[in-house]
């Protein structure tokens, strides 16, 4: 899917997806999560999520804060919301802004 329009400027119903430059196009890439979460509990939200092969990747932003990067695949969100849901409430996952930073595509 090709979106047509400004990088600076996306609509309001895309904000939270990244996007790639291709020429003069952008594509979305992958949509970004950021959760923070308990120290102890970070290898197994790690483990759990990257257990659903090819729907999401998990990064560790900052370990010392407990800070963890969800990437989705955006066909999908609505799975890995409903996973994240569950982890919530097991794990006290509290989703925060995403920083600046740029993810690649897988």
């Amino acid at each position: 899917m090709i979106f047509q329009f400004s990088e600076r400027n996306p609509p309001p119903h895309l904000r939270f997806l990244l996007f790639k430059k291709i020429s003069d196009k952008f594509i979305h890439v992958m949509i970004r999560k950021w959760f923070k979460i308990n120290k102890g509990d970070i290898t197994i939200v790690q483990f759990i999520l990257e257990g659903y092969e090819g729907f999401a990747t998990v990064s560790t932003i900052d370990p010392q804060t407990a800070i963890l990067q969800v990437l989705i695949i955006p066909e999908f969100i609505e799975d890995v919301d409903g996973i994240l849901d569950h982890l919530k409430d097991q794990f006290k996952l509290q989703e925060m802004a995403a920083g600046g930073q740029q993810a690649l595509p897988c």
